[in-house]
């Protein structure tokens, strides 16, 4: 596999047809990151002279590089709008990357993976400097990832640390269980299955299993917050990257309600660390885990741009409310200063 400055073609993705925004069209090239461990990506635009850092982001879950209902794909376009360079990659086995045999750790597996991708664009264009993104499983490795390696000096999570608070509850109670008690189709579906296993005279076995399938579905809602850290590591890990100048930016989905819902709850999982002012995030309770409908990515979309805009001293921001899925402003912070959007930081 060769080709000239690591570009190549891929079958599901070739070059779009330009579609200008303004006087830019979208330049978009398939490349191989590493030829020997065929490791692909898109790289989206370069930088003109303006110091900006280079953007990676990479897949969500088992999903490949254009990210749930493009999400990725999309988000580089409009992060190319505002003059960001960026590359979509493929970690090794997903999407058209090819499978690696010598890494049995996920966590180091995408570490080198990202290695190398931050190489090829240090090595291919000049850029030292990285904000990685990720999304669910993708926002635990880039954040591990950026503990590790100086070059990174931003971080955008999405569904990513979150823990329950003693608000959650109350949140949970009022606003998901009580009202769902309240709903006489629910009470009657409860007495059909408890009517119908009546009937069927379930034994100890059909028991078992079901009380089986009900603990994985619970210790499935544990786990969606996809990290094996504690709220104590968690809240010192972000400690550290924000007293070493990394800006990140969380975001968070109403398709997470098993571990976070209601705006603010980021505050008051972190309350007792201090982040310098290097921490915001936003919630859109509206919006799916996987962003499915297009006025909700939109909104995602202009939020994270808006972020970066501010974070990389670039003129002009874009702004961050959408019609619908809109989320609340962080309120991180006792009083701090506001920024141009209304988040506050410490």
């Amino acid at each position: 596999m060769k080709q000239s400055a690591g570009e190549m073609k891929l079958a599901d993705e070739q070059p779009s047809e330009p579609r200008a925004s303004g006087a830019e069209a979208f330049d978009e090239r398939a490349v191989v990151i590493d030829e020997s461990t065929a490791l692909v990506g898109i790289v989206h635009g370069v930088d003109k002279g303006h110091g900006r850092p280079a953007v990676v982001l990479i897949n969500a879950g088992f999903l490949h590089r254009v990210g749930p209902n493009r999400l990725n794909t999309d988000l580089a376009r409009k992060l190319g709008e505002e003059g960001f360079c960026s590359i979509r990659i493929d970690i090794s086995g997903l999407g058209d990357s090819g499978p690696r045999t010598d890494v049995s750790d996920n966590l180091e597996l995408v570490s080198t993976d990202l290695d190398r991708a931050m190489d090829f664009l240090e090595h291919e264009h000049g850029y030292r400097r990285f904000v990685l993104m990720g999304l669910c499983s993708g926002a635990y490795d880039t954040l591990r990832k950026a503990e590790h390696d100086e070059r990174v000096i931003g971080l955008v999570n999405l569904d990513g640390t979150g823990y329950r608070t003693a608000r959650f509850y109350i949140h949970h109670v009022l606003f998901h269980l009580l009202p769902r008690s309240l709903e006489a189709w629910r009470w009657q579906r409860l007495w059909k299955r408890y009517r119908d296993s009546r009937r069927q005279g379930r034994n100890h076995d059909d028991a078992q299993a079901i009380e089986s399938g009900s603990a994985q579905r619970a210790g499935f809602m544990s786990l969606l917050a996809f990290t094996d850290l504690s709220r104590e590591q968690s809240g010192q890990l972000i400690e550290k990257l924000a007293s070493r100048g990394v800006k990140m930016h969380f975001v968070f989905s109403g398709g997470v309600s098993g571990y976070y819902n209601y705006h603010g709850q980021f505050d008051d999982t972190f309350r007792d660390f201090d982040f310098r002012g290097m921490v915001s995030h936003r919630y859109f309770p509206d919006n799916d885990h996987l962003n499915m409908l297009q006025i909700h990515r939109d909104a995602v979309h202009r939020d994270i741009v808006d972020w970066a805009v501010r974070s990389f001293g670039i003129a002009s921001p874009v702004g961050c409310d959408a019609q619908s899925g809109r989320g609340d402003d962080a309120q991180f912070g006792r009083g701090d200063a506001q920024t141009p959007s209304g988040e506050r930081k410490v």
